[in-house]
């Protein structure tokens, strides 16, 4: 699926392959250029980040790829109706034979070929959210903000969450940078944003760090909990602030 947060656009090998095979406006020296940056079959669930203004409007206005933050407002119960449904489509394929009471012709069969590949990408794309969404998922997400996510604004801040569990991004409005910022608004937002996070406890004990991208447009705070306890038993926060 694609992913397009704050003007970055990312998407997966298997996407650029549903692109050539079912878009017939998709140009050549775009397919090559986007597919300098996956060389190997392994870059079909590997996320490539798109550099060309070009490439990325192109990217951002194609309907064949199944939007990241579309899927993310969904429910995971939405997420489940939605591959039954697909189930359903591709079952009525496979049976189609018995629907038209005589066998396909041969560009029938083609056409249901390319009918299943689409619904088997589709149900690929859903389930992997399913599992982003419970906390399964084993593909590796940018560190970038979840555009299907809720943004706090405070001031010329804005903060959500990382595509990256535990970890919320702070960046600033168009025209600023992250030194215009006063450092109390960074703290108000990740105070407001922590418990958004899945696995976010006050009763556990976190190292909270904070650390700029090299290209200074993200601040990335980072949670990892600490097994360690005060010696009355209780809990204690820790707090790691590198603006």
């Amino acid at each position: 699926m694609k992913i397009i947060s704050n003007n970055d656009v990312y998407i997966q090998g298997s996407d650029l392959e549903q692109i050539l095979q079912n878009d017939k406006t998709f140009p050549l020296d775009m397919y090559y250029a986007i597919a300098k940056g996956m060389p190997h079959v392994k870059s079909l669930t590997k996320f490539i980040k798109i550099e060309g203004e070009k490439e990325k409007d192109f990217l951002k206005r194609n309907t064949i790829i199944p939007d990241f933050g579309d899927l993310y407002t969904c429910t995971i119960e939405e997420l489940e109706e939605m591959i039954k449904r697909l189930k359903k489509e591709e079952w009525d394929i496979i049976c189609s034979d018995d629907t038209l009471g005589r066998d396909q012709t041969a560009e029938e069969r083609i056409e249901s070929y390319k009918r299943k590949k689409k619904i088997d990408y589709l149900l690929v794309q859903i389930r992997e959210m399913v599992a982003y969404k419970r906390g399964k998922s084993m593909l590796d997400y940018p560190n970038i903000p979840n555009p299907g996510h809720r943004v706090f604004e405070i001031g010329e801040l804005k903060a959500t969450l990382s595509l990256q569990n535990g970890k919320i991004i702070c960046y600033p409005k168009k025209g600023k940078t992250l030194d215009d910022i006063p450092s109390l608004a960074f703290e108000v937002a990740i105070e407001e944003l922590k418990n958004d996070m899945r696995d976010y406890n006050d009763e556990l004990v976190y190292d909270i760090d904070s650390q700029r991208t090299e290209d200074g447009k993200y601040l990335i705070t980072s949670f990892k909990i600490i097994d360690e306890k005060t010696k009355n038993g209780e809990f204690q926060r820790i707090f790691k602030k590198k603006c």
